[in-house]
């Protein structure tokens, strides 16, 4: 995922579908939805797009779940430097 309009997108669409959730359906249904936004689909987008840009290997993923670590690479990731 080196394209970043195709990265921007696919962090950005889930919001609005969260959005949905919060507006169509319960409190409950909207903190379980975003939690999966926050610690399974970001995660792993941001895992993709590091891979592929060559800044990170497989066996750091977990690191992604420490907080503030994807700050160290918010201009690779945001900017595309």
């Amino acid at each position: 995922m080196k394209d970043l309009k195709l990265y921007l997108f696919s962090i950005l669409f889930p919001v609005g579908l969260l959005y949905l959730v919060l507006i169509y359906m319960n409190s409950t249904a909207f903190v379980g939805a975003l939690f999966a936004y926050c610690l399974a689909y970001r995660p792993s987008v941001d895992f993709k797009r590091l891979s592929a840009l060559g800044l990170i290997e497989l066996k750091d993923y977990w690191k992604l779940y420490i907080p503030f670590y994807r700050f160290k690479f918010f201009k690779a990731l945001y900017f595309g430097l």
